[in-house]
């Protein structure tokens, strides 16, 4: 019997890549905040940098569901081919358009996207696919208070020291991304904590507001001290900061914490939304959404800034979900459909090799 998905993680994966588009649009639109005349827009544009808020919450919401569940080959294979579909697809539509030119270069890096990141979440995200079994033994491993140190012991080397000192302490995406699958995985095997269900709503409305009022200091200070402040308006919106973390670990308390119900809707289109990400921040098409289609750089200076901000977001989300939609049903489906068989025979060999074999008797 298949397992129902919890549509309540479906859909924060939905929200978190509302953020990410948002993201996109202010980080890549070519906007110039030192020459926006409207303070509001420039801070918009900074609250609006919500990308690694999202990245977050979607590597949580993945140690939450694979910290329990078996490693499966095909799901790694299954995230590899619909990297290189759309690389490729991509760049030879690109080409025959004439949008670009062809190079041997970047026809090769089209060609092996993960190895070259062309993509660094989908790098990284394969990666921390595959430590996922070695992983979940370890947190699997660990008794409460020994969890709650290693949590500890994570989250003040590679967030608390980094997000107040700037060093980054010898991290890099796949050390982040260990934490905060590590995050994730502990909500997981520890749901009924009373502090985090106590103070859920808590943890989520300050995180978001300090991340707010951070930005409005920075411009505020930029004005009063005529100096060019404001450019530290989005410092607290890393991946690893301190506000960021608390603020995903907080949706993600509050959304497990929902009733858990399966709608098929919100899990189809939650299935399409790193298709989503692979289509509308690939790095040849970028340039050609933010500035030759939506032009947003003119936007810059307009009073409906934020309402053009979500119209640009909600288009792209649904344009992305349709295409990737069809790409499920004309592609994925007849492939995964023939290699799953091989592919779950593999796994059974790699699970049976890396089972704890019985030592023999020592003289």
């Amino acid at each position: 019997m298949s397992k129902t998905r919890n549509s309540s993680l479906e859909l924060l994966r939905i929200i978190s890549m509302l953020f990410i588009i948002c993201s996109h649009f202010c980080v890549h639109g070519g906007f110039d905040i030192g020459n926006t005349d409207l303070i509001f827009n420039r801070i918009i544009l900074q609250v609006g940098a919500l990308g690694n808020l999202g990245v977050d919450i979607f590597v949580m919401i993945s140690g939450y569901f694979l910290s329990q569940t078996r490693f499966k080959l095909s799901r790694v294979v299954k995230v590899v081919l619909q990297v290189l579909f759309y690389s490729v697809s991509i760049y030879l539509i690109l080409v025959v358009l004439n949008v670009i030119p062809f190079t041997i270069k970047d026809a090769i890096k089209s060609v092996l996207p993960i190895l070259l990141k062309l993509y660094w979440f989908a790098t990284a995200y394969v990666i921390l696919c595959v430590l996922t079994p070695f992983l979940n033994k370890l947190l699997n491993g660990l008794a409460k208070n020994q969890y709650i140190a290693f949590l500890g012991v994570m989250l003040f080397i590679w967030s608390v020291i980094p997000t107040f000192t700037t060093i980054n302490m010898y991290s890099n995406e796949i050390i982040q991304f260990v934490m905060l699958y590590s995050i994730g995985a502990f909500v997981r095997k520890y749901p009924d904590i009373s502090f985090a269900k106590r103070y859920r709503y808590w943890i989520t409305f300050v995180s978001a507001f300090l991340l707010v009022m951070s930005t409005v200091a920075f411009n505020l200070l930029a004005q009063v001290t005529n100096t060019a402040f404001y450019k530290h308006g989005n410092y607290f919106y890393s991946r690893y900061s301190v506000l960021t973390i608390a603020l995903a670990y907080g949706l993600l308390l509050i959304f497990t914490n929902f009733k858990n119900i399966s709608n098929y809707t919100i899990n189809l289109v939650s299935s399409t939304t790193f298709g989503i990400y692979l289509i509308h921040d690939n790095r040849y098409l970028r340039e050609v959404i933010w500035n030759d289609i939506f032009r947003v750089n003119e936007f810059s200076d307009k009073p409906y800034l934020v309402l053009y901000l979500l119209a640009c977001v909600i288009i792209i989300f649904i344009v992305c979900a349709i295409i990737d939609y069809i790409r499920q049903k004309l592609f994925e489906k007849p492939v995964m459909h023939f290699l799953e068989p091989v592919l779950n025979r593999i796994n059974d060999k790699l699970r049976g090799f890396t089972a704890k074999k019985k030592q023999p008797d020592t003289y």
